[in-house]
């Protein structure tokens, strides 16, 4: 059997560390953790700069040199840090990443002055940080939200707890020995096999973490408009269908509007479909401000958008369609790079029971709904009644003065 000596054990985990530091790079450009994963690039620099620092100084350890080790392993508990935080919550607060920098700063330095004054207090300094960042990335990944999530959240949990504790055994235990002038006892090549198998579990975490993130990243391109951010048909059925499995499968009773922008066509025959795609922007952006968060909100066509109101009943729904028209339709206009722009919406409005297998129907019904807007005048909302029927070509009650009159009797819009 090969021994366990500290040359095999570092050069191994000189391998490994360089290994992930590739595949942290190579993963950042698809991700949109991509300022993650450059955090963990670093660390993971910082770790394999330990190891060979180690692995150069085999029996000739100094103060000096443990100091560096240290300092270095300050640098990768905060790229750790930075690295959770950025993937988890998105961008770090600016003032905590600047902290993280200056406790690896101020280490480096004391470090570069050299000489055994100073290599005392950089040692102290280095220990305590790293014991608090690998304690401060276990909180933040306990953070982490989601079952989908478990795995990688045990696991990091797991590594920086058991980080953290190893950086108070090897940190401050030492340090006594160190500046008492005794001999520290020596650390055996198993310690280090820990080591590395620490910052591996920490690199599977991350990984596992990044995969999970893109393939919910994926997940949400395949149920969304990358135009405006709603959701188009396919994610709307999967968040009704989500919907009803929360109300314990039973349907729940609500509203749909749907809404056309008039005239839309013009806005890009005259200004270009830039411009259109601007209005779009900003239409959703508005809509979006007018609704609840428990609304569901989705681009069915090419200027066309709807609103599944759950819980809400016709009367209700009618009326929130009514201030949606005035407030982000009728009562401001647009701002684009052509300038400000009007725009005015038709909007249909019909009940619904908030179920997949109905949700063709109930926007047959909404566009019936909204054809008679448009065939009275355009800038009004008018709800469904089975008296339209449920085709727009043929329903009665469509034309200009019914879809008016229908729209004036029930929300007062202008005939």
């Amino acid at each position: 059997m090969v021994e366990l000596d500290f040359h095999t054990v570092l050069t191994f985990g000189v391998g490994i560390a360089l290994l992930f530091t590739l595949a942290g790079i190579m993963t950042g450009a698809a991700l949109e953790g991509a300022r993650g994963t450059r955090s963990l690039a670093v660390g993971n620099l910082a770790f394999t700069a330990m190891l060979t620092l180690q692995l150069l100084s085999v029996g000739a350890m100094s103060n000096l040199i443990y100091a560096g080790l240290w300092s270095l392993a300050t640098v990768t508990s905060a790229m750790h840090l930075l690295t959770l935080r950025t993937l988890v919550a998105g961008e770090v607060e600016p003032q905590r990443r600047w902290l993280i920098w200056v406790v690896g700063a101020i280490a480096s330095m004391w470090v570069l002055q050299g000489g055994f004054d100073t290599a005392h207090p950089v040692t102290l300094v280095a220990a305590l940080a790293a014991t608090f960042l690998y304690g401060s990335a276990a909180f933040n990944a306990a953070r982490l939200g989601g079952d989908g999530l478990r795995l990688p959240r045990n696991v990091l949990i797991f590594a920086f707890v058991t980080a953290a504790a190893m950086a108070v055994l090897l940190g401050w235990y030492r340090l006594g020995d160190l500046v008492a002038g005794r001999p520290s006892m020596p650390t055996n090549a198993l310690a280090y096999f820990g080591t590395i198998l620490l910052f591996s579990a920490v690199n599977i975490g991350y990984m596992l973490l990044m995969y999970l993130k893109l393939a919910a990243r994926v997940e949400r391109l395949a149920q969304t408009d990358d135009l405006t951010g709603a959701l188009n048909r396919r994610g709307l059925s999967e968040a009704i269908l989500q919907l009803r499995q929360r109300d314990g499968g039973d349907a729940r009773l609500g509203s749909v509007m749907l809404f056309d922008l008039d005239h839309f066509k013009q806005i890009n025959d005259t200004w270009g479909h830039g411009v259109g795609d601007e209005v779009l922007r900003a239409c959703s952006e508005r809509i979006r401000g007018q609704i609840r968060s428990t609304d569901l909100f989705a681009r069915v066509g090419g200027e066309e958008f709807c609103v599944v109101f759950a819980g809400l009943r016709l009367a209700r729904a009618v009326s929130v369609a009514e201030r949606i028209r005035k407030t982000v339709f009728e009562g401001a206009p647009v701002a684009t790079s052509a300038g400000e722009l009007p725009v005015t919406a038709s909007i249909g409005v019909t009940a619904c029971q908030c179920d997949v297998a109905r949700l063709e129907e109930d926007l047959r019904r909404a566009d019936v709904a909204l054809y008679a807007a448009k065939r009275g005048g355009r800038n009004r909302v008018v709800s469904w009644t089975p008296a339209m029927g449920d085709d727009p070509d043929h329903g009665s009650g469509t034309t200009a003065s019914g879809g008016s009159a229908k729209a004036s009797a029930e929300v007062g819009a202008p005939a």
